[in-house]
């Protein structure tokens, strides 16, 4: 009985170790542990995609790479189909983390999006606004997007209308 136990306890002690390995190799890194990215003139994102039953959750990072401070993160993602058509909508409400650019700080995110399938041509359209301390006394308000396909990740272009 002593025997059995002590290997359980062995197979616990490992498991662990292993656990704990991953877990520290995302604190170094948790860029790296995410799908897909955009980088903008003050932040980059990473996320990965998922498809829960009928919603898509889309989980991930933001970062500061420009600003000494950003704080009042508010992010919202719309999925749009082909057409551009509003699928569905999700938001965070805005963080107040403030992120240090010299200190690599990132604020994690979570959208879940009702009743949204990643399907090809289907694009998801980041908005997020924000204020920024760039070293001035009192700082800037932000607003930003980017679009991109919902099941590549890939970066859509804006088509401009042709002026006549």
């Amino acid at each position: 009985m002593s025997l059995l136990v002590g290997r359980l306890i062995l197979i616990g002690v490992i498991t662990s170790l292993a656990a704990c390995a991953s877990i520290k190799s995302f604190e170094d890194n948790p860029e790296s542990q995410l799908t897909y990215r955009h980088s903008s003139f003050d932040l980059k994102f990473a996320w990965n995609t998922l498809q829960t039953g009928n919603d898509m959750v889309i989980e991930g990072l933001i970062i500061n790479v420009r600003n000494v401070q950003v704080r009042d993160i508010d992010l919202n993602v719309t999925v749009l189909d082909t057409n551009g058509r509003v699928l569905s909508e999700g938001a965070v409400p805005p963080s107040p983390v403030n992120l240090r650019m010299n200190m690599n700080d990132s604020v994690p995110f979570s959208v879940k999006l009702k009743d949204a399938i990643i399907a090809k041509g289907n694009v998801l359209k980041f908005i997020i606004i924000y204020h920024t301390n760039d070293g001035s006394w009192y700082g800037h308000e932000w607003q930003s997007s980017f679009k991109v396909d919902a099941a590549t990740g890939g970066a859509v272009e804006e088509q401009r209308e042709k002026q006549k």
